[in-house]
């Protein structure tokens, strides 16, 4: 194979695969640095645990920001929206313009769920998938010379609703107006339904984290649940159609744990304008490894390898440092890398110490030793003699990105040689086959930039 293109580092408009995009809380844009804003619990803060706020304020629920006099706005945006029909959303539009003012008030009801709604991530706007695939944005379409409307693939049986309502006969999309995809009731009691169960049902990448994985989280673990972070703003969307998760607005750490309330200690002295709070408190991201193309177009499905963990890649993200994965895929033997930010939810109260990250303060971390020895990073390794998932060995503690990550990364390549048609449950995992080792073909990293060779020097990476 002769083949070998390099996808742009630049935020470039386009989305993560489906496995990196459809996941729950990736930090927002700018991940809270300079201005460090309210305390949560004060007035513009975030609410507190349970929709609470300091005495005398109130939570507005649609925008989960404390709000001084909020019995007048909140009470008479809330009843509007919920006697409509529209859930906290409404009350959001409506509630927060009349407690700040008639001119935002009396709009168009930009934050009701009915004028939101189509074009939010949960309902018609499945775009990640497809920017991420495409040709046009440097994607795996280049090796596959499979367009994304091609019959074959299913992944536009969820994120693209052109599929079902050019159907032959047409079918019912489930995303516009699917109120009960998430909601029992949404005209009469809009939180009834609401749970982690459902989030998870669609939110794989989570699921993995808890049940296959058993990752410990500092908020799950201490009775979070998801919509104590993710508001209904949030699901319901602001009007405005992003090409992904990684650009529309999420919950961030700073935004419950202001940065002048953090433990004063040597990390957050030296670290706290430069490095998002992901890349020090998240204990390890995962992926599925070594994606199967051929079984997707025989009707197999999304057939991997195995899931990995026990890492965390390092990229720059809006001026910070920020926590990443990886994702990797195959189709006739050609190759196919991407890596982005990621948001894991393994978040731990401790951060990881100096030496967790910097070779030059005693730390021994492999990616570091390779790079200086011979230039290269070994991502995965093949051992044919090993049985079962033993046979790939992941990426261990972190793993930085340098700025010539697509020649240093290196990958055991893997066919599965059995036939692609079989169910993803009748796979036959002595079939897998390493027919390649090394750096990708197609590489692609998405809303996020290498770090810097000032950078990878400070962490003591200076190369051979």
């Amino acid at each position: 194979m002769q083949r070998r293109w390099a996808g742009g580092y630049g935020c470039i408009g386009v989305c993560l695969i489906g496995c990196l995009a459809l996941v729950a809380g990736c930090p927002s844009a700018g991940g809270g640095g300079g201005d460090e804003g309210p305390a949560a619990g004060e007035v513009g803060g975030a609410c507190l645990a349970g929709g609470t706020c300091n005495a005398g304020l109130a939570c507005n629920t649609g925008t989960n920001i404390c709000e001084a006099g909020g019995g007048e706005g909140e009470g008479e945006g809330e009843g509007e929206g919920e006697g409509e029909g529209e859930g906290e959303g409404e009350g959001e539009g409506e509630g927060e313009g009349e407690g700040e003012g008639e001119g935002e008030g009396e709009g168009e009801g930009e934050g009701e769920p009915e004028v939101t709604f189509p074009t939010s991530l949960h309902d018609s706007n499945f775009l990640g998938m497809e920017t991420f695939y495409g040709a046009a944005n440097g994607g795996f379409e280049l090796i596959t010379e499979v367009p994304y409307d091609d019959a074959r693939l299913d992944c536009a049986t969820c994120h693209d609703k052109s599929r079902w309502e050019n159907a032959d006969p047409p079918v019912d999309w489930p995303g516009t107006g699917s109120c009960l995809n998430c909601h029992d009731d949404p005209e009469g009691d809009p939180t009834a339904g609401i749970s982690v169960e459902r989030c998870l049902a669609c939110h794989g990448r989570q699921t993995a984290e808890i049940t296959t994985q058993a990752f410990t989280d500092v908020h799950r673990d201490s009775g979070f649940e998801c919509m104590d972070c993710h508001t209904a703003a949030e699901m319901h969307g602001d009007g405005t159609e992003y090409a992904s998760i990684l650009e529309s607005p999420s919950p961030h750490c700073l935004d419950c744990h202001a940065a002048d309330s953090l433990p004063t200690n040597p990390e957050h002295s030296q670290h706290a304008e430069n490095i998002d709070c992901s890349a020090c408190h998240m204990q390890s991201v995962i992926t599925c490894y070594n994606c199967h193309f051929e079984s997707q177009l025989e009707g197999g499905g999304k057939r991997a390898f195995r899931q990995l963990s026990s890492y965390v890649m390092l990229v720059n993200r809006d001026d910070k440092v920020h926590a990443a994965t990886f994702m990797t895929l195959t189709y006739d033997q050609g190759t196919f890398v991407v890596v982005a930010p990621y948001y894991a939810h393994s978040i731990t109260a401790d951060g990881r110490n100096c030496a967790e990250c910097h070779a030059n303060f005693g730390g021994d971390i492999a990616a570091i030793n390779e790079y200086n020895t011979d230039g290269t990073i070994t991502v995965t390794t093949w051992d044919g003699e090993a049985e079962g998932p033993a046979r790939i060995t992941g990426p261990t503690g972190i793993v930085p990105v340098p700025e010539d990550w697509s020649t240093a990364f290196q990958f055991a390549w893997l066919e599965y040689t059995g036939d692609a048609s079989t169910p993803l449950a009748d796979t036959d995992p002595t079939l897998w086959e390493n027919f390649e080792s090394g750096a990708a073909e197609l590489t692609q990293m998405l809303y996020a930039e290498p770090l810097t060779d000032a950078q990878m020097t400070a962490l003591g990476a200076t190369g051979p």
